[in-house]
């Protein structure tokens, strides 16, 4: 287990002794060449990509000639430009979308990339950026190892057809290409442009900014609950109907409240929304409708944008908005471009443009909550909170499975010991099959994984682990396994003299994968001591355990029988218990080596636990 607060130094210092020594020697990356092989990963052209015929970099672009501008990384000011999506075929949106809200503040984007320096505000060192090559850095959970950050180095050609055009994905000014990079260093370390697919928005999140993400679903029962505080239980209300849960998020205040503080934390998260259209049986044509509803809007259903901005201006809630460019349309309603509501006095105030082509636009939030359905934020990584990282396995007899199966008891369990009230993000996460070798990008998910927190044992045994799961009064909160490499949650935790227990799991047992978990607590004053305290259940503190095998088998099998059947009862097995002290003991009866399908799908014969006095 290990503590990290803040983070990316040692990486950059990294970064920057490796590509100082490397910039020097070539312009080229021989390890991602100008050819298929890139493309393609050394394989045939399955993937339907098309062909690059021309390698470029920035400068050559026909675009950026046309353009008679200086090809930049960056624009030389606060604002990044959008993201333009290129070729269907690489399946990769997902980073796109994440790649767009990211850039929605420049800080973020700024930090992805590891060298050059600041490379939009400042020449770069030694000319580097005159060679062409640049390191960016992704985040991926890493259960082997202690750096979850991945540093990339790259050329700067870029993939183009036979006139010259990027294949895939450019910015919105054609002299700037940082999107081109990211892209092509993730390309290159998938293995190719044709493995990039399979991610979610959430997970580009984290793999832009090593900071928290999180997705709001605004169709959600029991989000819809918090955000209106109730009101969406009572009787007759119609969460399907999304007009009326419209009507309920814009009387009240905690979505709104939620993306203003978000906005405007320190440092801003980056906030992205979208409208998911998920029919439910019987209703494929009001989802149809929904659809139809946003395309006459200017809006397009499945894409994502990028929240830049939110102000209550006189009164009025408007939010700003970026569209991921490659949609077909850009918002027609109330406060988009050229509408009438915009007066000189707000053009100024907002730095207002009417520019249709920037795929900018300005909507009321009575419309945003009418016409978006799923959030996502990402909180950054910075000094303001406490990480706490574990990194084991489920293996053997600690891969126990979910709380149905009495081996459950087995799994790893982590005592939290919170002194205040503190929010604390739990993260679970296993390895992504795709950077395992011979994967090809292909069975990202294996097993369902999911997490519990229990109030813990009473004293003298609040050190020990939960031998018993109890009932809805014992468990605090839980993430219920589902099939994903990540399973996320925010809570608050009360202070507690006995500590919390903590049970990383599977859904089913014997599935042995290694983990992290990972806790990331809030240091509410600022004073760099952690506000709760993780540790392992350990042997030394650890109930004492006895194991004992028999089985039903010839004639005692046919002489054995249940309480009330006389001899045959007592023809069954038996222990005696020498108890020198009272003792507190858990007693668990469960088959014992049947086939794993047998196994995995038994439910416990019996357990139960009982206080001894002693007798000898």
């Amino acid at each position: 287990m290990r503590e990290r607060r803040g983070g990316g130094k040692r990486a950059h210092t990294r970064a920057h002794a490796h590509t100082r020594a490397r910039a020097r020697a070539r312009a080229q990356d021989a390890e991602f060449p100008a050819d298929s092989r890139s493309l393609w990963g050394g394989a045939t052209n399955k993937a339907g990509l098309p062909d690059a015929k021309v390698w470029l970099r920035p400068s050559q672009l026909p675009a950026v000639k046309e353009a008679g501008e200086r090809a930049a990384l960056f624009k030389p000011r606060a604002e990044i430009d959008g993201v333009v999506k290129g070729s269907t075929a690489l399946r990769n949106d997902w980073l796109l979308s994440a790649c767009n809200i990211v850039a929605g503040q420049k800080e973020a984007i700024d930090r992805v990339f590891l060298f050059p320096k600041n490379p939009a505000t400042r020449p770069p060192a030694e000319g580097a950026r005159d060679r062409g090559l640049y390191v960016v850095a992704f985040f991926e959970d890493d259960p082997h190892s202690d750096d979850d950050w991945k540093l990339v180095l790259v050329d700067d050609r870029i993939p183009c057809d036979g006139d010259g055009r990027p294949l895939f994905a450019r910015c919105v000014s054609a002299h700037v290409f940082w999107v081109q990079i990211v892209e092509k260093a993730f390309a290159k370390l998938s293995g190719g442009y044709a493995h990039m697919a399979g991610g979610t928005v959430l997970q580009g999140l984290e793999l832009l900014t090593g900071g928290t993400p999180k997705k709001l679903d605004l169709r959600d029962a029991d989000t819809l609950e918090t955000l209106t505080e109730g009101a969406s239980r009572a009787p007759g209300v119609d969460l399907a109907d999304e007009a009326t849960r419209a009507a309920l998020l814009r009387e009240h205040g905690a979505l709104w409240h939620e993306l203003l503080s978000a906005l405007k934390a320190s440092p801003p998260q980056v906030v992205g929304c979208v409208f998911r259209a998920k029919p439910k049986p019987g209703k494929l044509a009001a989802a149809a409708d929904d659809g139809a509803r946003l395309v006459r809007a200017g809006l397009e259903p499945e894409t994502v944008y990028c929240v830049t901005g939110g102000i209550n201006y006189d009164g009025t809630r408007l939010m700003r908005l970026r569209q991921l460019h490659g949609a077909t349309g850009e918002w027609n309603g109330r406060w988009s471009d050229g509408s009438a509501l915009w007066t000189p006095n707000m053009r100024q105030m907002l730095n207002y443009s009417d520019d249709a082509s920037d795929g900018v636009f300005w909507m009321e939030y009575d419309d945003f909550v009418a016409h978006f359905n799923k959030l996502f934020f990402c909180r950054m990584a910075g000094d303001l909170y406490t990480t706490m990282t574990v990194r084991s396995r489920w293996h053997g007899a600690t891969a126990g499975g979910g709380p149905r199966h009495v081996s459950f008891r087995t799994n790893g369990q982590w005592l939290l010991d919170i002194s205040k009230r503190t929010t604390v993000t739990v993260t679970l996460a296993v390895e992504d099959p795709r950077r395992r070798e011979g994967s090809g990008g292909k069975d990202a998910l294996g097993v369902k994984i999911g997490w519990s927190i229990f109030r813990g044992n009473a004293r003298p045994a609040d050190r020990r682990r939960r031998r018993l799961h109890g009932g809805p009064a014992e468990l605090v909160a839980a993430a219920e396994p589902r099939l994903a490499r990540k399973v996320v949650r925010t809570l608050q935790l009360e202070p507690s003299a006995i500590p919390y227990v903590l049970v990383p799991h599977t859904d089913e047992p014997a599935r042995e994968a290694a983990f992290r978990l990972v806790l990331t607590a809030d240091d509410r004053e600022d004073d760099g001591l952690p506000d709760l305290r993780v540790e392992p259940v350990r042997a030394a503190t650890d109930w004492k355990t006895t194991t004992l095998r028999a089985s039903w088998g010839g004639a005692s099998a046919a002489a054995a029988g249940p309480p009330g059947s006389g001899a045959q009862y007592w023809a069954n097995p038996q222990y005696e218990l020498l108890v020198e002290k009272q003792s507190r003991v858990f007693i668990f009866l469960e088959p014992d080596r049947a086939p794993n399908a047998v196994r995995h799908a038994t439910r416990p014969v019996s357990y139960t636990h009982l206080t001894l006095p002693t007798k000898r």
